[in-house]
């Protein structure tokens, strides 16, 4: 019998052996001291878990990080809502886009391998390769607009759990919605409302996160401002288990948002924020102004103290970034 962690470390031991070569299973088996049956587990393991192994012709497996197998999502999925309804894409301009089309299925969740035209929060390019998971998830709240950024708040805390939960990591969050690990971004989370006659339609939230690459694929401008799951884990993260992870998540908050629960919600920021009790930067419309930020408010407006003592609550609408300075 395998331990739990044992099997997790055959796992790990395979996937860089197949990231690095190109190699058949008989070689796996002997390059690794392993026997046949435990090898075949581990790849059948490694395919449920969402990786890409495509069987060439001489019989060799060639891992493909750059590509999803989702075929196992459904059975893996423990939701009675989000994710229950997906469209998978290899190649789209954005997921944002397709979910607008279909604004009506609540829980819809529309996945690709690649993003074209991905958008991040203020309309901002979100370079999106092969291994990254882009995403967006349709809800239909009955609340009032101005809790709607609460949505993309609860969404990055899901987020973080799940990361926290399968890629063993500590990821913290920076007001609104950008995910961090050390001071370097590794998700990032946009919200869009839709109205129809005056009242909330449908809330979208699109989020890249950056799992299974390596910082080649970033423009280089950007490269010592990002991260990736891979390079702070140190090997691959299972796509599988992360996603429905964070569909489980996000179900659990939007139950707590929709009883009117964002007590749960902003403790939770609270635990995970990098921003509160900080010193700040903020820039905004309006101009720049230093504070202490001191946390969120029930709308998920961020409440920063001035120099002058003012307590300020600020919104996403007006705030164009954030600096964190000690």
């Amino acid at each position: 019998m395998v331990s739990e962690q044992r099997w997790k470390e055959l796992k790990y031991s395979v996937l860089k052996l197949l990231m690095v070569e190109v190699v058949s299973e008989e070689e796996i088996a002997e390059r690794l001291r392993l026997n046949p049956t435990l090898t075949r587990r581990l790849l059948s393991a490694l395919r449920d878990d969402g990786f890409y192994m495509r069987e060439l012709d001489d019989g060799r497996l060639e891992l493909r990080l750059d590509k999803l197998d989702l075929s196992e999502i459904t059975n893996r999925l423990r939701t009675k809502l989000i994710g229950k309804r997906l469209i998978f894409r290899e190649v789209v301009d954005s997921t944002m886009n397709i979910a607008r089309q279909n604004a009506g299925y609540e829980g819809l969740v529309v996945i690709a391998e690649r993003q074209t035209a991905g958008r991040g929060r203020s309309r901002k390019r979100w370079i999106s390769p092969g291994g990254g998971l882009w995403f967006s998830v349709i809800f239909k709240p009955k609340v009032v607009p101005q809790s709607i950024p609460l949505v993309g708040i609860f969404s990055a805390i899901s987020i973080a759990k799940a990361i926290e939960t399968c890629a063993d990591l500590h990821p913290r969050l920076k007001w609104p919605n950008d995910i961090l690990i050390g001071n370097k971004k590794v998700c990032g989370i946009s919200t869009e409302a839709i109205f129809e006659a005056g009242e909330i339609r449908s809330v979208i939230v699109g989020a890249g996160l950056n799992n299974n690459f390596l910082l080649e694929e970033l423009p280089e401008e950007i490269r010592d401002k990002a991260t990736t799951l891979m390079i702070e884990a140190g090997h691959p993260v299972e796509p599988i288990p992360l996603l429905c992870k964070i569909f489980e998540n996000m179900e659990y908050y939007y139950e707590a948002f929709k009883r009117g629960n964002t007590g749960k919600i902003i403790s939770d920021w609270e635990v995970l924020s990098m921003v509160k009790g900080a010193e700040v930067l903020v820039r905004s419309r309006r101009g720049e102004f230093r504070g202490k930020a001191i946390g969120i408010d029930e709308w998920g407006r961020l409440i920063v103290e001035d120099e002058n003592g003012i307590e300020l609550r600020l919104s996403t609408g007006i705030v164009e970034s954030i600096e964190v300075l000690k």
